[in-house]
C-alpha cells in the first residue's frame, strides 16, 4: 500500500473514532500554529508558520490573509467515483485536483478585488478533506444535534445560479439552511482534526432547497461570521467548473459581512448591475454586464471594509512568513501536477459530465437548427 494510501486510509480511521480521542488543543507561539493528533502508534502534526501580527486594524497595513479548507461531501465523492469507473483511488485524486481549481479560480477573483485603495484580500488553501465514507459526510449529522440559536446571528438568503434541475446529478436535495447548520455540527466536532483555517466551503451534488422549497438556492452562508469556529463556513452546490467558484466567492463574501445588493445596507446598489453580490446570477452577452459579475459592487466593498476593521476580523491579520524561509517539501507527483492547468486535467468533454452527469458530453454535430416559423 502506497504512503498516500496509508494516510487516507488512517485519517478516515480518526474520524469514525473521534470520541475515543480526547481533543489536542491548539500550541500557540509568536511564529507558529501547531497542533498534534495521535492515533495508536501514529503521530500528525500540523504546522503553519507565521509572523507576528497586530490584532488591531490601525495598526495592520499589509494584505489580508485567509485560509480555506475544502470539504467535498460524500455526494462528491460519488459522482467522481462513477466518472472513474468506480475505482476508488482514482476518483479522490480527481476530485481533490478539482478542489484545487476551484480554489484557485476563487484566488484569481479575490485577487482582483481592492480594499482600502491598495490592499487585497490573499486566499490560501489550508487543506481539503474528500467524504469517501457515507457515514464521514457532514451532511450527515444527526438533526438532534443542530443549533437552535439560529437568530444569534444574521442570516442573508439563498444565492440564485439558474440551475437546470433535471440534472442527473442533482437528485437529492436537502434545505440549505438545515444543511450550513449540519456543517457547523461537524466542524466544531471534528475541529481538532481538521488543518487549522478561517473558513470552511463545502461543496455538495445535493439539491440545495430555498426557505420557499424549491431549487432556486445554490450557495448558504452566515452573513459576518468569518473567524468564528463553524459559523465561519459556506455550503454550496456543485454545478461544475467556473460557475462553482464564482458561487463559493459569493458565499465567502457574505460570511466578510457583504449582504446582497438592492437589500439592507446595499440597497444603493442596484441588483441588476448583476455584480458579484446580486442575489440572481444571470447569463448575459452584455460584456461589461458579465465583466462585474466577478467583482464587487461600491456598496459591497464598503460592508467588507467595515468588517475587516472590526474585531471580529482579527483573524485575517496575519502575515504569512516568507516561502523561502520555510519551503514545504512535496512528492515529485504532487509537484508536477501542480504545474498542470485545471483546465488541462478536466478537459471540456470531462467539465461537462462533472456540470450535467457522466452520461452529457460535448455536442460535436456542427449543424444548425433553424426554428420554425409561427
Amino acid at each position: 500500500m502506497t504512503a498516500d494510501r496509508v494516510f487516507w486510509a488512517l485519517f478516515i480511521a480518526l474520524l469514525s473514532d473521534v470520541s475515543a480521542l480526547p481533543p489536542s488543543p491548539a500550541k500557540i507561539n509568536s511564529f507558529a500554529l501547531t497542533k498534534h493528533v495521535r492515533f495508536k502508534h501514529f503521530k500528525f502534526t500540523k504546522k503553519v508558520l507565521f509572523k507576528n501580527a497586530p490584532s488591531s486594524f490601525n495598526d495592520y497595513h499589509e494584505d489580508f490573509n485567509l485560509n480555506l479548507l475544502f470539504v467535498a461531501d460524500h455526494s462528491m465523492f460519488e459522482a467522481f467515483h462513477e466518472l472513474a469507473l468506480h475505482d476508488e483511488f482514482s476518483a479522490q485524486y480527481a476530485l481533490q485536483q478539482y478542489l484545487r481549481g476551484v480554489f484557485e479560480e476563487m484566488r484569481v477573483i479575490y485577487n482582483r478585488l481592492i480594499f482600502f485603495k491598495d490592499r487585497r484580500i490573499n486566499l490560501h488553501l489550508s487543506g481539503t478533506f474528500i467524504a469517501r465514507r457515507e457515514d464521514d459526510c457532514p451532511l450527515k449529522t444527526l438533526q438532534g444535534e443542530l443549533r437552535k440559536d439560529l437568530n444569534e446571528t444574521n442570516f442573508d438568503d439563498d444565492y440564485s445560479a439558474g440551475n437546470d434541475s433535471d440534472s442527473t446529478v442533482m437528485s437529492l436535495s436537502i434545505s440549505a439552511l438545515d444543511a450550513v447548520n449540519r456543517v457547523h455540527v461537524w466542524i466544531r466536532k471534528f475541529a481538532h482534526l481538521l488543518p487549522f483555517h478561517d473558513h470552511v466551503i463545502l461543496l455538495t451534488k445535493f439539491d440545495l432547497l430555498s426557505s420557499r422549497n424549491d431549487s432556486a438556492t445554490q450557495g448558504m452562508a452566515y452573513v459576518g461570521a468569518m473567524c468564528a469556529l463553524g459559523d465561519s463556513s459556506s455550503v454550496v452546490e456543485d454545478i461544475g467548473g467556473l460557475t462553482t467558484a464564482v458561487i463559493a466567492a459569493h458565499e465567502l463574501a457574505h460570511s466578510l459581512g457583504a449582504y446582497h445588493d438592492g437589500s439592507g445596507e446595499a440597497k444603493d446598489c442596484h441588483r441588476t448591475l448583476n455584480y458579484l453580490m446580486s442575489p440572481v446570477a444571470s447569463g448575459t452577452e452584455d460584456s461589461r454586464s458579465f465583466a462585474n459579475s466577478l467583482l464587487l459592487s461600491q456598496c459591497s466593498t464598503k460592508q467588507i471594509e467595515n468588517f475587516l476593521r472590526s474585531k471580529q476580523s482579527a483573524c485575517l491579520r496575519k502575515r504569512v512568513a516568507s516561502k523561502e524561509k520555510h519551503k514545504v517539501k512535496k512528492a515529485v507527483d504532487i509537484e508536477q501536477t501542480n504545474k498542470i492547468r485545471p483546465g488541462e486535467i478536466f478537459d471540456k468533454n470531462r467539465q461537462c459530465q462533472l456540470a450535467y452527469g457522466p452520461h452529457y458530453g460535448v455536442c460535436l454535430s456542427t449543424a444548425i437548427v433553424v426554428p420554425l416559423s409561427a
